[in-house]
Protein backbone atom coordinates (compact mmCIF):
# COMPACT_ATOMS: atom_id res chain seq x y z
CA UNK A 1 0.00 0.00 0.00
CA UNK A 2 2.31 2.59 1.03
CA UNK A 3 4.69 1.71 -2.42
CA UNK A 4 1.50 2.54 -4.53
CA UNK A 5 1.43 5.61 -2.49
CA UNK A 6 5.35 6.50 -2.97
CA UNK A 7 4.49 6.03 -6.78
CA UNK A 8 1.43 7.87 -7.18
CA UNK A 9 3.28 11.06 -5.66
CA UNK A 10 6.58 10.23 -7.35
CA UNK A 11 4.22 10.32 -10.84
CA UNK A 12 2.54 13.23 -10.02
CA UNK A 13 5.77 15.29 -9.51
CA UNK A 14 7.40 13.91 -12.48
CA UNK A 15 3.98 15.51 -14.61
CA UNK A 16 4.22 18.69 -12.37
CA UNK A 17 8.26 19.23 -13.51
CA UNK A 18 7.59 18.60 -16.83
CA UNK A 19 4.68 20.59 -17.47
CA UNK A 20 6.63 23.42 -15.76
CA UNK A 21 9.89 23.09 -18.11
CA UNK A 22 7.09 23.29 -20.72
CA UNK A 23 5.07 26.81 -19.40
CA UNK A 24 9.07 28.09 -19.29
CA UNK A 25 9.87 27.37 -22.66
CA UNK A 26 6.27 28.53 -23.97
CA UNK A 27 7.30 32.00 -22.26
CA UNK A 28 10.56 32.14 -23.41
CA UNK A 29 9.05 31.82 -26.75
CA UNK A 30 6.69 34.48 -26.38
CA UNK A 31 9.70 36.74 -25.15
CA UNK A 32 11.50 36.01 -28.20
CA UNK A 33 8.38 36.92 -30.49
CA UNK A 34 8.13 40.39 -28.88
CA UNK A 35 11.88 40.84 -28.76
CA UNK A 36 12.14 39.37 -32.78
CA UNK A 37 14.46 41.76 -34.71
CA UNK A 38 13.20 39.68 -38.03
CA UNK A 39 10.93 37.59 -39.49
CA UNK A 40 12.57 34.45 -39.90
CA UNK A 41 13.26 34.05 -35.89
CA UNK A 42 9.78 35.66 -35.24
CA UNK A 43 8.31 32.65 -37.27
CA UNK A 44 10.77 30.14 -35.90
CA UNK A 45 9.75 30.87 -32.69
CA UNK A 46 5.75 30.84 -33.83
CA UNK A 47 6.66 27.41 -35.12
CA UNK A 48 7.84 26.13 -32.23
CA UNK A 49 4.90 27.58 -29.77
CA UNK A 50 2.76 25.31 -32.56
CA UNK A 51 4.90 22.25 -31.51
CA UNK A 52 4.67 22.88 -27.66
CA UNK A 53 1.18 23.91 -27.47
CA UNK A 54 -0.19 20.85 -29.21
CA UNK A 55 -0.69 18.12 -26.49
CA UNK A 56 -2.54 20.86 -24.01
CA UNK A 57 -3.79 23.64 -26.24
CA UNK A 58 -4.72 22.35 -29.74
CA UNK A 59 -6.55 25.74 -30.37
CA UNK A 60 -3.09 27.51 -29.60
CA UNK A 61 -0.96 25.05 -32.00
CA UNK A 62 -2.63 25.81 -34.90
CA UNK A 63 -3.27 29.53 -34.55
CA UNK A 64 0.42 29.58 -34.06
CA UNK A 65 1.52 27.24 -36.91
CA UNK A 66 -0.94 29.26 -38.98
CA UNK A 67 0.80 32.64 -38.26
CA UNK A 68 4.08 30.45 -38.73
CA UNK A 69 3.00 29.64 -42.39
CA UNK A 70 1.36 32.57 -43.39
CA UNK A 71 4.67 35.19 -42.53
CA UNK A 72 6.90 32.56 -44.41
CA UNK A 73 5.04 32.58 -47.60
CA UNK A 74 4.90 36.32 -47.09
CA UNK A 75 8.71 36.62 -47.00
CA UNK A 76 9.32 33.47 -49.14
CA UNK A 77 11.23 31.31 -46.54
CA UNK A 78 10.36 27.83 -47.71
CA UNK A 79 12.53 26.55 -44.67
CA UNK A 80 10.03 28.57 -42.02
CA UNK A 81 6.91 27.22 -44.42
CA UNK A 82 8.01 23.13 -43.72
CA UNK A 83 8.54 23.95 -39.76
CA UNK A 84 5.12 25.42 -39.61
CA UNK A 85 3.56 22.43 -41.78
CA UNK A 86 5.27 19.95 -39.94
CA UNK A 87 4.22 21.11 -36.66
CA UNK A 88 1.10 21.56 -37.61
CA UNK A 89 0.57 18.18 -39.00
CA UNK A 90 1.37 16.24 -36.01
CA UNK A 91 -0.87 18.51 -34.62
CA UNK A 92 -3.64 17.04 -36.70
CA UNK A 93 -3.17 13.67 -36.29
CA UNK A 94 -3.06 13.97 -32.63
CA UNK A 95 -6.32 15.42 -32.22
CA UNK A 96 -7.66 12.87 -35.10
CA UNK A 97 -7.84 14.89 -37.83
CA UNK A 98 -6.05 12.62 -40.03
CA UNK A 99 -6.64 14.05 -43.41
CA UNK A 100 -5.37 17.46 -42.72
CA UNK A 101 -2.47 15.99 -41.43
CA UNK A 102 -1.54 13.80 -44.45
CA UNK A 103 -2.10 17.29 -46.39
CA UNK A 104 0.41 18.86 -44.67
CA UNK A 105 2.55 16.18 -44.93
CA UNK A 106 1.98 16.06 -48.38
CA UNK A 107 2.76 20.36 -48.54
CA UNK A 108 5.87 19.36 -46.86
CA UNK A 109 7.40 16.66 -49.33
CA UNK A 110 6.46 19.34 -52.35
CA UNK A 111 7.85 21.91 -51.00
CA UNK A 112 10.93 19.50 -49.95
CA UNK A 113 10.87 18.70 -54.12
CA UNK A 114 10.15 22.03 -54.68
CA UNK A 115 13.71 22.98 -53.21
CA UNK A 116 15.48 20.43 -53.85
CA UNK A 117 14.55 21.10 -57.59
CA UNK A 118 15.75 24.69 -57.65
CA UNK A 119 19.35 23.25 -55.97
CA UNK A 120 19.42 21.07 -59.24
CA UNK A 121 18.46 24.07 -61.41
CA UNK A 122 21.03 25.79 -59.59
CA UNK A 123 23.74 23.74 -59.84
CA UNK A 124 23.55 23.00 -63.83
CA UNK A 125 23.39 26.90 -64.37
CA UNK A 126 26.70 26.63 -62.73
CA UNK A 127 27.90 23.83 -64.29
CA UNK A 128 27.23 25.74 -67.54
CA UNK A 129 28.74 28.72 -66.15
CA UNK A 130 31.90 26.74 -65.79
CA UNK A 131 31.78 24.86 -68.84
CA UNK A 132 30.99 28.30 -70.85
CA UNK A 133 34.03 30.05 -68.93
CA UNK A 134 36.52 26.31 -70.06
CA UNK A 135 35.46 27.00 -73.55
CA UNK A 136 36.05 30.82 -73.13
CA UNK A 137 33.08 31.54 -74.43
CA UNK A 138 30.60 34.30 -73.03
Amino acid sequence: MVEKFITIVFLSLIGCVGFTQTREAIDSLHQQMAIAKDDTSRIKAQAFLCLLYRLGNTDSSIYYGQQALKSAQQINYPEGEILALGYMSITMEQIGNLSKALEMAFKIALQIAKNANNLECEAAECHRRNLHFIKGLP
